[in-house]
This record gives C-alpha cells, structure tokens and sequence, in this order.
C-alpha cells in the first residue's frame, strides 16, 4: 500500500508499507527487490531501492508514479501509474495505443491504461 513520496537525488522517492498476504511482517523484506526484474533489479543503481523492515522505498522509472511520466499533448505516455488522484477515463498511451486509465480492482492508488 502505498504510504509517501519525497523528493530523492534523481527524482522522487516512493514509500510502500510491505507485509505478508496475512498483514504481518516480513521474514526478508530485503528481498522484495527481487521483483524489480523488468526494471533491471538490482543492477539498476538507478531505482534505489530501500527496506525498514516494514516499508519498502523505490525511486521508480519512467511510467510509475506522478511525476516520472511525461505528457504527449493532453495523453500521458504510461502503461501503469500510480497517484493519489483518480486518474480514471482521463487519456494515456500504451505501446502505441491510445486509451483510457482504468483503476486497478487490487489498488486504489493503482491505475492502468486499457
């Protein structure tokens, strides 16, 4: 769930509380950078990847977040984004298709081009 963001040295940094299915703790929450394959993991010193235990931080790529996405005239140019705003039915552009953003049925913070 996603908790902050705050300015980091490259861009801006984003906050996510990090438990297990059942709400508890992690046993290794270091591991969860794991998952950022597709943003090339760990050798990507640019993704600065952070853990307490309980929250996990990552300063994502292009298309994640609010202010990492860049506009094409009044589409934004993303496949998936994450705001605190509702984003939905307002238009974005994916694989060079253009759409729509619908809210992810796991996230409210979470919205998908479709």
């Amino acid at each position: 769930m996603f908790n902050s963001q705050t300015p980091g040295a490259c861009d801006t940094i984003f906050t996510y509380t990090a438990t297990s299915t059942t709400g508890g703790a992690l046993l290794y929450p270091n591991q969860l950078k794991n998952k950022l394959l597709f943003y090339g993991g760990t050798s990507n010193p640019y993704l600065a990847f952070t853990n307490t235990g309980t929250t996990v931080s990552i300063d994502p790529t292009y298309g994640l977040d609010d202010t990492g996405t860049t506009s094409t005239g009044t589409c934004t140019a993303a496949c998936t984004k994450m705001s605190l705003t509702n984003l939905a039915g307002q238009c974005c552009s994916c694989s060079g298709k253009t759409s729509t953003f619908v809210k992810s049925t796991t996230s409210s913070t979470t919205f998908l081009c479709q």
